[in-house]
């Protein structure tokens, strides 16, 4: 694995509230797109070692997608979907377990 130099990237903002729902997502481009229906889903992934890719785990996503679209129907009528997945390497200092964030936007 390469280790880049630490950067330091400073986003001023009068409000916490402002960073917070606005995410940023700081690695090497690992990412893919689809639509569910009239949505359109943009997914990335940032995995350690490169053993997973937004590509290979795109499939589950998109299943899962859909399911959650036919439930709810036209209740859920965003447009537009960011998916940012995060895996952990759980043998260093980094964040324990797993996460991902899913950004609406209207």
């Amino acid at each position: 694995m390469v280790y880049l130099p630490v950067t330091v990237c400073n986003f001023p903002s009068r409000l916490i509230l402002a960073v917070i729902m606005s995410p940023s997502f700081h690695s090497k481009p690992d990412f893919t797109s689809f639509k569910v229906d009239d949505m359109d889903i943009l997914f990335s992934v940032y995995s350690p070692y490169g053993k997973h890719t937004a590509k290979s785990l795109s499939g589950d996503l998109e299943k899962m997608m859909r399911a959650q679209k036919t439930f709810l129907g036209v209740v859920n009528g965003n447009k537009k979907y960011t998916v940012l997945l995060y895996l952990s390497d759980m043998r260093k200092n980094d964040a324990k377990g797993f996460g991902a964030l899913v950004v609406r936007f209207f």
